[in-house]
């Protein structure tokens, strides 16, 4: 039991401001077709099939997002997805997609809520991201869960040449 890497994450139930139903749950072997077809849908540059595949079993892994019967039990395909890993002491947050049709209903929230109980869980202290300069829904999903700018990388984003902009968060500051 190395570094108590063999804590599972769990998962978690939400209701989103529309009182529809939510959980948050690892990710298993059996979602990656959706995960692919989903990071295609919800990316500007998807990461494919294997590079999703590498973080499935891992913790904290891959959680996804799908609908849910009010009992914690998924209800379809997911709808939503973060990618997540250690760093030391940090928790960086990989990637992260929600799909067109489900976007501004918190559920961008509940992904980083999940992530951040199980990050916790596992003594972690702070988490870490980059991010697209331009995009606003995600710089303002992150600025709510306690993160703020600590650099950037000019240029980052080779097909828009775009900046990624560098963000951490103390996970304890961040419901």
């Amino acid at each position: 039991m190395a570094g108590g890497e063999e804590k599972r994450p769990r998962s978690y139930r939400y209701v989103a401001p529309n009182k529809s139903l939510w959980v948050v749950r690892e990710a298993a072997s059996r979602d990656l077709g959706d995960l692919v077809a989903l990071d295609d849908i919800a990316k500007p540059v998807p990461w494919g099939k294997d590079a999703i595949a590498g973080f499935i079993g891992r913790v904290p892994g891959v959680f996804v997002l799908c609908p849910s019967n009010g009992a914690g039990a998924s209800l379809g395909a997911p709808v939503g997805f973060v990618i997540a890993r250690w760093l030391g002491d940090e928790c960086e947050i990989m990637s992260i997609g929600v799909h067109p049709l489900y976007r501004r209903q918190g559920l961008g929230r509940m992904l980083m809520d999940a992530v951040r109980r199980t990050a916790l869980a596992h003594g972690k202290s702070s988490w870490i991201l980059e991010v697209r300069e331009h995009n606003m829904a995600a710089l303002s999903l992150y600025e709510s869960c306690g993160f703020v700018k600590v650099g950037q990388r000019p240029g980052y984003y080779l097909d828009t040449g775009e900046d990624a902009i560098l963000m951490r968060g103390t996970l304890a500051d961040s419901d």
